[in-house]
């Protein structure tokens, strides 16, 4: 599949749809009539971290609750307390699991599941050119099926950005 700006290697049912960013490239690829991969080429794509939820002090974890004093508009929210930190595995609280390899000559990084269909499988580029400042790039996929994660996670491994 071309795009243009990248390229990559995918079964030839891939259809890619077009999407519109405001600063980006963006775009959807569908993969079948279930899973659809999304893309976004740009300054500002997601770094895909796992948003957990929770505020983390140095010994307390928090979640922000929504305040239902519907005379309070100041303060729509408000920490509650979860756990003390020492007695919380915070990495077991991940669904995902981050691993970082070359792809090209490039530093990518690649999140998937802990348990594969549920969850986020995606491969995220902090720098697209290995010569010069280049731009963002993530694609990604949630709760792919068994065998699209597994097409997918070859996939990843033949993008390529023109310079």
């Amino acid at each position: 599949m071309d795009f243009g700006s990248f390229s990559m290697e995918a079964p030839e049912n891939w259809n890619y749809i077009k999407a519109r960013g405001v600063d980006s490239f963006t775009g959807k690829i569908a993969i079948d009539e279930n899973d659809t991969l999304y893309f976004d080429y740009g300054m500002y794509s997601s770094s895909l971290e796992e948003d957990l939820g929770l505020i983390i002090t140095k010994d307390s974890v928090f979640t922000e609750e929504k305040n239902e004093n519907i005379n309070d508009t100041l303060n729509q929210y408000f920490m509650k307390f979860y756990a003390k930190r020492d007695t919380l595995n915070i990495e077991k609280l991940y669904k995902t699991e981050n691993s970082f390899e070359m792809i090209n000559n490039l530093k990518a990084k690649i999140v998937t599941p802990k348990n594969i269909g549920i969850g986020l499988t995606g491969v995220y580029f902090e720098n697209t050119s290995s010569k010069r400042k280049g731009m963002r790039f993530q694609i990604s996929g949630y709760n792919l099926s068994p065998d699209n994660q597994k097409s997918f996670l070859k996939a990843i491994k033949t993008i390529k950005f023109k310079d």
